[in-house]
């Protein structure tokens, strides 16, 4: 090519014009003079003829040759080649830092065997730019046109969404920011194509490869509209889509339905779709969010309903207070169930949301139902005791003037209602008392004990719960298994004991047996207790001789008593009782026999 630059008279190879036209640019003419001599120009003729022999053979073979796209004189096959020949590392470390971003959502929405296809074709497509824009010919290389139409299909897409993006400045600061798609990316696009004619005349081969990003770009935009337009996406892949789960399949037609703003349309289909999949809870939690959006009352009692009692079983009592608030608005003030909101109390005092539970318990007291069994009505009454003494004293008074029971069961409540009065002797005189002011559970243990407590009638302030599994008693003492490891606790090393029956609403009640091996009536740091579990173990390898489990379980208490003169916890009278105190949770429990909350 140098040879026949500096030899302008000579008749050159057709293929070279173009880069000798771009290369003469820097030239000038008037340092090279024609020969006088014919026979000297015929040699120089011949070669030069040579040498494009030599140099075209070599250029033949050269992979840029061979698989990219001269836009000069193109070659059938090297429109799917030049996407994936890339002549630099970081070209194809680029072109895929920008499809990453956007290739998988597409991918996802069209499916696996049309986006391979739509890649391709993108590649092809954004190729005819320099072809037609183009003010000279040059080779063609890299996926950038096919990822320039994956990013065009995305920004119409998903042009409805918001993406996080990032700014870093000097020292990197950075600094984020939200935006859509659409209006970014078009905002690339209108630089890409200013560029492109910038740059035509005066830096004619970079405006030609700008020509493929912007057709590229096109390319993608306009078919992600057409298909959303004219809803093909999902016959675009119609084998895989059929062979997804019914309720998916129901699911993915939804949101297509809601994308194009036909609301009734989606709501209806996931009407029928909850009575056909009652237990599929993304059904019915996308249903009754869109029965809320549309106002309809009582789809969302319906939904609602079903919806809380699906994320207690889960103990997602967080998200059932949402629901439940939810509920309420559309119920208004009519009579609820009490088995729901005593269970949604008890899991959000567990979770130190006392706020939300006394709420809560404060619109019970306001809507008792007409109807309610006695467990019903005490159960509810131990989780208000705990979390708002208050609304516990009105659900008393309340429960004793709407409903008739049996003289055992209002003298139960009576008798609650002086222990409440005696551990909270200011309830009544203010209007809303702060949780630490009423609840045990918040309220520090030594404060407790300053105030002289009759219900904490021990020094401790953290449990050291360690979990283990008897495994039988001997002469020296109870074996039992921690973890992976067995030992043995010696009897008269007990300092105190205590037995529970927790009825556990969500689950099967059990008995909790606490062994504490420091004393109680010690001011400590930490109390160590070892902790038995009835529903992990056979009760009958805690002692030899008896028939019945309750009977092992009694035989052991009384043994640990007689030979360690531990402390009984509460006392004496409860644990040697006809049967063992019961309590609605672990939590209520530790609560009522050591006053703190573990």
């Amino acid at each position: 090519m140098n040879y026949q630059i500096s030899h302008p008279w000579l008749s050159g190879d057709p293929r070279l014009e173009a880069m000798i036209k771009l290369n003469s640019k820097f030239l000038d003419w008037q340092l090279f003079a024609r020969p006088e001599d014919d026979e000297e120009v015929a040699r120089q003729q011949n070669e030069l003829d040579r040498l494009v022999q030599k140099g075209m053979s070599a250029l033949e073979k050269t992979p840029l040759r061979r698989w990219a796209l001269y836009t000069g004189s193109p070659d059938i096959l090297n429109f799917m080649t030049h996407i994936f020949f890339h002549q630099r590392v970081y070209h194809l470390i680029l072109n895929i830092l920008l499809l990453l971003p956007c290739a998988p959502f597409i991918e996802d929405l069209w499916g696996r065997k049309f986006f391979p296809a739509f890649f391709l074709t993108g590649g092809v497509v954004s190729a005819f730019g320099p072809i037609l824009f183009g003010t000279e010919p040059v080779f063609l290389y890299g996926a950038t046109g096919a990822v320039c139409a994956v990013i065009g299909a995305f920004a119409v897409r998903f042009r409805r969404v918001r993406i996080k993006l990032f700014s870093f400045s000097w020292l990197f600061s950075s600094k984020e920011f939200y935006t859509k798609p659409l209006p970014f990316l078009s905002f690339w696009f209108g630089v890409e194509l200013v560029y492109a004619f910038v740059t035509r005349d005066h830096f004619g081969s970079l405006s030609v490869t700008v020509w493929s990003h912007c057709t590229g770009f096109l390319f993608g935009a306009c078919s992600a509209w057409a298909i959303d337009h004219f809803k093909l996406e999902l016959k675009l892949y119609a084998s895989d889509y059929d062979k997804l789960p019914e309720e998916v399949r129901i699911l993915s037609e939804v949101e297509l339905q809601m994308n194009h703003r036909e609301m009734e349309a989606a709501f209806g289909m996931l009407g029928d779709a909850c009575t056909r999949f009652p237990s599929n809870m993304e059904i019915l939690e996308k249903y009754w969010a869109l029965a809320v959006r549309l106002g309809r009352e009582k789809q969302i009692i319906l939904s609602g309903e079903k919806l809380i009692d699906y994320l207690l079983s889960e103990n997602e009592a967080g998200e059932a207070f949402f629901h439940w608030g939810e509920l309420r608005k559309a119920l208004g003030p009519t009579p609820v169930n009490l088995n729901r909101v005593t269970l949604l109390a008890n899991q959000l005092t567990a979770m130190n949301e006392r706020e939300r539970a006394s709420m809560v318990l404060k619109e019970v007291v306001q809507n008792l139902p007409k109807k309610a069994s006695t467990e019903e009505i005490f159960a509810l009454v131990d989780a208000a005791e705990f979390t708002e003494p208050k609304a516990c004293l009105e659900l008393i008074d309340k429960v004793l003037g709407i409903y008739e029971l049996e003289d055992e069961a209002r003298k139960g409540l009576k008798r609650q209602t002086k222990e409440i009065h005696l551990r909270f002797p200011n309830v009544n005189e203010a209007d809303q008392v702060k949780a630490i002011e009423i609840s045990p559970a918040l309220a520090d243990p030594t404060k407790i004990m300053e105030e002289e407590d009759p219900f904490a009638p021990t020094y401790i302030q953290v449990l050291n719960i360690h979990r283990g599994i008897p495994l039988g008693v001997t002469d020296k003492g109870l074996a039992f298994r921690l973890g992976d490891r067995e030992r043995v606790l010696p009897l008269d090393q007990v300092r105190a004991l205590s037995v529970g029956a927790i009825r556990n609403i969500s689950g099967k009640p059990f008995l909790l047996i606490d062994l504490l091996t420091d004393n109680p009536m010690l001011e400590k740091k930490r109390h160590a207790l070892l902790r038995l579990h009835s529903h992990e173990f056979s009760p009958m390898v805690l002692a030899s001789g008896v028939e019945k489990p309750a009977h092992a379980i009694r035989h052991f208490v009384d043994r640990v008593l007689r030979e360690s003169e531990a402390h009984a916890l509460p006392d004496e009278e409860t644990i040697n009782g006809e049967k063992f105190p019961n309590y609605p949770s672990i939590h209520d429990y530790e609560m009522r026999v050591y006053g703190v909350c573990n």
